[in-house]
């Protein structure tokens, strides 16, 4: 819907059930806040690109700052779908899925930090937002530089707590596999055929692949990681 009617509906509705925003509506009625999370969830998998646009709208300020009690039953349900919008060829999902996809972001972190969520809460959050970010990585590549970002954060957020201990025997492999997931392919192809025609550019070039991959994302990850490494997930690692 355009701006205008969106307003218009929103105020109607804020006037009719005497709150002043969309989040006050979910508050007030708190019983219905898990049959608004799972509707708002399907209606951003709408086969209607209306209904997909106006869903990331109302997404964007029904799930912030929510708690890992409010949202863990929808979580897994409501990343994939994020995911797969940050895809979407529509036009006019991609004008507003950005902020979605910033907002998802944001919430995953903050559902992980012990300085502002609760133990219990973060230990659960952690614990299924890990393998989210996992698969994303393997099955979406326009998901990755996302997922990197927030392993990225997690790391910072756990320095000097055991927060991924537990952890880190999962996210090392599939960084390492990474490394040569996302080099260029040609690269490879080139290296076979420079190396047949000069073994000293041969080795130019693989030196510059080596100084790449150690300045990839999944390198930097990876030198995160290591101060976490402990004697049990060195054991489950090898």
């Amino acid at each position: 819907p355009n701006a205008p009617l969106r307003q218009a509906v929103v105020s109607l509705a804020a006037s009719y059930f005497s709150v002043e925003s969309p989040q006050q509506l979910a508050s007030k009625f708190p019983k219905e806040w898990p049959l608004i999370a799972r509707n708002l969830v399907s209606s951003l998998g709408s086969a209607r690109v209306a209904t997909r646009e106006a869903s990331v709208h109302a997404a964007q300020m029904l799930f912030r700052g929510r708690e890992w009690t409010d949202i863990s039953l929808v979580f897994e349900d409501f990343w994939t779908i994020v995911v797969k919008l940050m895809d979407d060829m529509e036009e006019r999902i991609q004008a507003v899925v950005r902020p979605l996809a910033r907002m998802t972001r944001n919430l995953a972190l903050r559902l992980c930090d012990p300085k502002v969520s609760k133990k219990t809460d973060v230990d659960a959050a952690i614990k299924a937002i890990i393998p989210l970010l996992l698969v994303s990585c393997e099955r979406y590549k326009h998901a990755q530089p996302i997922c990197f970002d927030i392993i990225r954060e997690l790391v910072k957020l756990a320095h000097g707590t055991p927060l991924l201990s537990p952890y880190v025997q999962d996210l090392i492999p599939p960084l390492l596999v990474s490394l040569s997931m996302m080099e260029n392919s040609q690269l490879q192809y080139w290296q076979f055929h420079i190396d047949a025609k000069n073994e000293e550019k041969g080795k130019e070039l693989e030196a510059a692949r080596i100084s790449n991959s150690r300045d990839s994302e999944s390198m930097k990850l990876l030198r995160q990681l290591v101060p976490l490494i402990t004697e049990e997930n060195a054991q489950a690692l090898a």
